[in-house]
């Protein structure tokens, strides 16, 4: 083979073993990313564990609380309906009390009466 043959040739692997090397340095910061990446992926992982139990979390809380207030609401109206059984029977003791009065007054007036007859 020519001199000059080799010569290029020789200049022809150069240039490839330069963009081989190239290519590894690619490769190199393409690795150094991916691991980026991961490390990036795995703190985002735990994050979404940890978001993932306080939901859980909220949610019981709220079924909690949704529970206590169904209770609550029970009570009022409970309560109401006994204050509106209250409120009734206080109306009849009240009607009881006028007309105890109204007759206690009769009665007084027909006592009066009776012994005004007698005085006389």
């Amino acid at each position: 083979m020519s001199e000059k043959l080799l010569q290029q040739i020789l200049s022809e692997l150069t240039g490839i073993k330069s963009e081989i090397t190239g290519i590894n340095n690619e490769l190199a910061t393409i690795n150094n990313e991916i691991t980026i990446i991961k490390s990036n992926q795995a703190t985002i992982k735990a994050q979404l564990e940890e978001n993932t139990q306080l939901t859980k979390a909220i949610f019981n809380r709220q079924e909690e609380s949704d529970a206590k207030l169904e209770s609550l609401s029970m009570d009022i109206h409970k309560i109401h309906g006994d204050l509106s059984s209250l409120k009734g029977e206080m109306r009849d003791i009240k009607n009881e009390v006028t007309f105890t009065y109204q007759k206690t007054s009769k009665n007084e007036l027909d006592i009066f009466k009776l012994q005004q007859i007698h005085e006389q």
